[in-house]
């Protein structure tokens, strides 16, 4: 006989027990976890869920989906792991997220391995910088990211023992500005007026929210820096780039007629670069950004 007791479980139950097993494996189906499961190791295999605000004590393995609440009703939860969290085989944390500050959360001594977070939000829920992991020692989330059709919504940071999430598009009061651009730079949610230009750069909230400059600082704005010759036939045009914007360099030979595309989709890190053929002696530039960082 083996020195651990295995325990399988195929499909949904209720798990409100206090006895110690070696290990237990849910292999498939939904588990929902109410009271204490005491295991050296909970397993929860792929195609297999575990929700409830219950407690593990011992470690958790994730190649499946953990779900400290109940997505699929909608209800919010804290499960509790008092030994480290590992996900592996592109397991997944479905995060129930019901109001601004009332969303799922996973607390545990350590956390490891590659996660995907998957938000599930009521609409008018638009969380900044709330906590959905909660690690009291040792956390490694660099291969945690969002997933799901509505990735792109979602930003994760962490300080190294929490991972907090923020919706990128939640937009209370509609002026195209979200949420948590405005509470950033203007100490609320809906404070910034999308036409107001208060740094005085001439380039108002909505400009600079899209090009990724400060609307605080008049010296942040979106501009070509330098355009100069690096020899006999050809030019070399600099601008400032933001994180999570693309670029489009246009070319003319008047200031109100740059429509020739030079470069398109251009990513930089922290500035962009082009060099290009100078086709006449008079030639003027236009850089234009794009940020789909939006609904």
């Amino acid at each position: 006989m083996s020195a651990f007791l295995v325990a399988t479980i195929m499909s949904a139950l209720l798990i409100c027990g206090g006895a110690w097993a070696g290990e237990i494996h849910i292999r498939g189906g939904a588990v929902n976890a109410a009271g204490r499961i005491r295991a050296t190791t909970l397993a929860v295999a792929p195609g297999a869920r575990l929700s409830g605000s219950g407690r593990v004590t011992g470690n958790c393995l994730v190649a499946g989906t953990l779900a400290p609440g109940d997505a699929a009703g909608g209800a919010v939860g804290l499960l509790t792991v008092d030994g480290t969290v590992s996900f592996v085989n592109q397991g997944a944390y479905s995060c129930t997220v019901t109001t601004h500050t009332n969303l799922d959360r996973l607390a545990c001594s350590g956390f490891s391995g590659a996660c995907g977070i998957a938000p599930v939000r009521a609409p008018s829920a638009i969380p900044i910088r709330q906590p959905v992991i909660v690690a009291s020692s040792s956390a490694n989330y660099s291969n945690t990211l969002a997933i799901g059709p509505t990735a792109n919504r979602w930003r994760l940071d962490n300080n190294g023992q929490v991972l907090f999430l923020t919706d990128g598009w939640g937009d209370s009061d509609g002026d195209e500005l979200p949420d948590y651009w405005e509470l950033d730079y203007f100490n609320g949610r809906t404070n910034a007026i999308a036409g107001a230009d208060g740094d005085g750069d001439r380039a108002n909230n909505t400009h600079e929210y899209l090009a990724g400059t400060n609307p605080t600082n008049d010296a942040s704005v979106f501009r070509i820096l330098s355009v100069s010759r690096v020899s006999s036939n050809q030019v070399e045009i600099s601008w400032q780039a933001a994180d999570g914007r693309s670029y489009d360099l246009y070319t003319g030979t008047s200031v109100t007629n740059c429509v020739v595309l030079v470069e398109s989709n251009l990513v930089g890190d922290g500035s962009c670069t082009v060099t290009e053929d100078r086709p006449s002696e008079r030639q003027f530039y236009r850089a234009s950004a794009t940020y789909p960082g939006s609904e």
